[in-house]
């Protein structure tokens, strides 16, 4: 088995220096660092995190939970917080609750039982997700990224939901449309439940029509072509589609043009996340922005903060989104 001397005598430098890169207590000089981490790949040296653990307190690791890692807006989350924890000398163990609170609360506890130093957690469900929370009991620092946990003092970095869907209400009213239909996620979901209650504000307030039409599935690609097939099939149809998410938005604008109806021209259908796929599907999708690479910073820092012991307040913290308008609301050539 490869030992810390091996790699020592392979990088050309001491044992000591060799410790102080692995552990990442005390800084090395870039050349010193370089040269080790290059012996220990080439040995196939790994460090034993868990007697580094015992001895410092500290695995070097962070834990996360998302709710469906299909969902490509959270593997953009994902990925964006291991660059950040990567940075600072932290590795990422990911998990996938599928949705459910009773295997979010088991992911909870098994990153626990690994040692993680913190747990970045995306909530499955506003109420039940608690249980999650108690799995903890200020063992280590917990922060909610995106969705929040009901009447529990947390950190939490998420997007302002009601800004997106006004700003979105109100480019569907400044093209002339009136006669709204939101298709959305069941309750349960806190962006699913801001979301929706911000869209009734909004048509209300511009003295639209269809406030109360409004259909509630899942923040997915099958529940949109549902949905879709509901609109299409009504003697009189809406002028726009305010949707949830993007995923949603995909659904519904490929079966109303799968009956022949056209977007935008027929019916204006906009998204919210903005994941990659807005840009390439036709129509490109009208949809709001949220600001991942912020997101993933403030949550990282929060957490790291917390891990290290230099953060003590609670923080809720709301960042503003961006309308990014494209072929689905309107025709236009320029696109983002």
């Amino acid at each position: 088995m490869t030992t810390i001397e091996d790699v020592a005598r392979e990088a050309g430098v001491s044992v000591a220096s060799v410790s102080r890169v692995i552990s990442g207590t005390r800084s090395v000089r870039p050349k010193t660092k370089n040269a080790v981490l290059e012996a220990a790949e080439k040995l196939g040296y790994q460090k034993n995190y868990f007697a580094s653990a015992l001895r410092r307190r500290s695995t070097n690791t962070v834990g996360m939970v998302v709710p469906h890692i299909a969902n490509p807006f959270f593997i953009e989350l994902v990925e964006r917080i291991e660059n950040v924890i990567q940075a600072d000398g932290f590795d990422l163990f990911l998990c996938d609750s599928r949705n459910d609170p009773a295997v979010e609360v088991r992911r909870v506890r098994a990153l626990i039982a690994r040692q993680v130093d913190g747990i970045v957690l995306i909530c499955a469900d506003e109420m039940r997700s608690r249980e999650s929370i108690l799995a903890v009991e200020n063992k280590i620092p917990i922060v909610t990224l995106d969705r929040s946990i009901k009447d529990i003092a947390l950190d939490r970095i998420a997007v302002d939901n009601g800004l997106g869907i006004r700003m979105i209400v109100d480019h569907l009213a400044s093209r002339g449309n009136r006669r709204m239909t939101f298709v959305g996620a069941e309750e349960g979901i806190s962006t699913a439940q801001a979301r929706l209650e911000a869209y009734q504000a909004a048509v209300a307030a511009i003295g639209g029509e269809g406030g109360g039409d409004i259909m509630l599935g899942s923040y997915s690609v099958d529940w949109g072509w549902e949905a879709g097939l509901n609109i299409a099939d009504r003697p009189h149809l809406p002028d726009a589609v305010v949707c949830a998410n993007d995923l949603i938005a995909v659904g519904v604008i490929r079966c109303l043009l799968s009956r022949g109806i056209r977007v935008p021209d027929d019916i204006a259908v906009t998204g919210f996340d903005d994941i990659a796929l807005c840009r390439y599907v036709d129509p490109g999708i009208t949809t709001v922005r949220q600001p991942i690479d912020l997101m993933a910073r403030e949550a990282a820092s929060i957490l790291l903060s917390r891990i290290a012991g230099t953060h003590n307040a609670v923080v809720n913290l709301l960042v503003g989104p961006e309308i990014v308008i494209r072929q689905s609301s309107c025709n236009v050539t320029k696109v983002s």
